[in-house]
């Protein structure tokens, strides 16, 4: 797991990204982002107590700052809220695939890959 959060902060700061490992409370969210003056940050909890969705996590919030998206914008729609929630996952879940993909990680059906590396299996049927 280690090995994929390497990979998705390389990731991350290849796209003028930047990561901030925090060390907080197990209870305490595992990440926040920040963009403000055409900075992005991600502050991340590196003791959040669920250690093995981090990955998936951090590739969302990626997903976000790389869509620039607004979805705290209290004037869209549950439908668009959804749908950007949705976007976010989707590249989360391919950052990762794509990293097995690059490390020769085999894997009989994209169920167990899902599984795996915490990405919600809601995503097999987008």
């Amino acid at each position: 797991m280690i090995n994929l959060i390497d990979y998705l902060w390389a990731y991350a700061e290849k796209h003028g990204i930047r990561c901030i490992w925090l060390d907080g409370s197990p209870d305490e969210e595992p990440y926040s982002r920040i963009t403000k003056y055409n900075t992005k940050e991600i502050l991340v909890n590196i003791n959040w107590k669920h250690a093995n969705l981090l990955p998936f996590k951090l590739g969302h919030i990626i997903g976000h700052l790389e869509h620039n998206d607004k979805h705290l914008n209290e004037e869209l729609l549950k439908f668009d809220r959804d749908t950007i929630e949705k976007n976010a996952d989707l590249y989360a879940a391919g950052l990762i695939s794509g990293y097995a993909l690059k490390n020769g990680l085999n894997f009989m059906t994209y169920r167990e890959l899902y599984c795996n590396f915490g990405i919600p299996l809601y995503l097999l049927n987008c």
